[in-house]
């Protein structure tokens, strides 16, 4: 094995710089002593940030043009820009080819697959399932060669035993949850679009994308005349978001501040009054899903209106955090439950009750044990690797000296 220059290298196709999961990750193994190394898409704007805080981030510019090229373009280029590491921490399904490939080539110690979705079950190829087989074949293929696998949540763990039966020894439950944060409110959002202190807002926030509810939050909005609606994010649907807004008249209350750092997220999230997590059950893995904006809403003290999905549900209701509507509500129920929660929101007792859970809903909570799972892994692995080392030059020596 060639020397390691970096200790772990994380790779992701999507800008690390707006990926809670991935800094939280890359700050606690910096944080305990490893070197890191990142290599994402773009990137640019966390550079210097990042790097002040003791991790390499190596970016990849992606070229104008389709998925696959994208996806192949990555590849190619993270396989010249990934140094050689002990280990290969890849942050989705689409770079762990990538990471098997340069384990082989560069004998490196480990492979951790952080199956952060259920590729076998993804919304976006919900009606494309030659590409969704690819994927799930391509998991199939990969999981054996796997080392330390990460899921982020129970009901994802289990769905994965059902699908693959067997699963790395060294498999975490790792869920989104943000770093603790004790702010308090802000006016962020009233500053940024200037309006008035009194106006309520309810907000969105991650990728733009299919099946997120967003459209359902604007076909509620004419029945609450006095609301806005901050839009947090950006993806593929933004352009047939600001046209379903444009069709509903409410345009002028629909804000979009684009991605933000996710270093900065909260103190947009926190000048809200309710936060919305509508995702419609278009596939099995959304039907599971136990998203970052549940627990950041939380931290940013603001109750939510979710989904009435069994992931969400259970936690909402363990912690009182907000309501459920179900996924065929109509923009009358919707725009009453939102009514409902921002009374919430001025209810001293429930702030208190959020605070509480905001204390226990934060990735400190579940660091230690990470950590934890990482030497376990490392130790294990390390084994297993001297043990190869040794026969590999137990058996050059015999060659050479026959």
């Amino acid at each position: 094995m060639a020397t390691p220059t970096t200790d772990i290298c994380l790779l992701f196709l999507q800008d690390v710089a707006t990926d809670a999961r991935t800094l939280n990750i890359a700050r606690s193994l910096r944080k305990a002593g490893w070197s890191v190394t990142i290599v994402g898409w773009e990137c640019n704007s966390a550079v210097q940030r990042l790097s002040e805080q003791g991790l390499t981030v190596l970016p990849v510019q992606p070229p104008q043009t389709r998925m696959l090229w994208q996806w192949l373009h990555f590849l190619t280029v993270a396989l010249v820009k990934a140094p050689v590491a002990k280990v290969y921490w890849t942050e989705d399904l689409y770079t762990l080819p990538l990471a098997l490939w340069l384990r082989y080539r560069r004998g490196a110690q480990a492979v951790v697959y952080d199956a952060r979705e259920l590729y076998f079950a993804l919304s976006s190829l919900a009606h494309r399932p030659v590409i969704q087989q690819f994927w799930q074949w391509l998991e199939r293929r990969c999981l054996p060669y796997v080392d330390g696998l990460l899921v982020s949540g129970e009901r994802d763990l289990q769905a994965m035993q059902r699908q693959y039966q067997r699963l790395p020894d060294q498999t975490l439950v790792l869920r989104n949850l943000p770093p603790y944060w004790q702010e308090g409110p802000t006016n962020r959002l009233r500053q940024q679009f200037q309006l008035p202190p009194d106006v309520p807002i309810v907000v969105y926030q991650g990728v733009l994308l299919p099946g997120r509810g967003i459209e359902k939050i604007i076909a509620a909005l004419p029945l609450l005349p006095n609301w806005f609606f901050a839009i947090i994010g950006a993806g593929p649907e933004e352009s047939t978001v600001r046209r379903y807004a444009e069709r509903y008249g409410v345009a002028d209350r629909c804000l979009f501040p684009g991605a933000v750092p996710y270093d900065e997220l909260l103190e947009w999230t926190a000048s809200a009054d309710v936060g919305v997590a509508l995702i419609e059950p278009r596939s099995y893995s959304y039907e599971l899903a136990l998203p970052n904006k549940l627990f950041e809403y939380c931290q940013a003290r603001i109750p939510v209106l979710a989904t009435r999905l069994p992931a969400m549900q259970e936690v909402i209701d363990a912690y009182n955090l907000g309501l459920t509507i179900e996924p065929s509500a109509s923009p009358e129920q919707i725009a009453h439950h939102l009514q409902i929660l921002y009374r919430w929101k001025r209810d001293p007792q429930w702030v208190k009750q959020c605070a509480v859970a905001a204390r226990q809903l934060c990735w400190e909570q579940q660091e230690t044990e990470f950590l934890r799972w990482v030497d376990v892994l490392l130790t294990a692995t390390a084994s297993t690797a001297s043990k190869a080392s040794s026969t590999t030059t137990q058996y050059t020596d015999a060659h050479i000296s026959g």
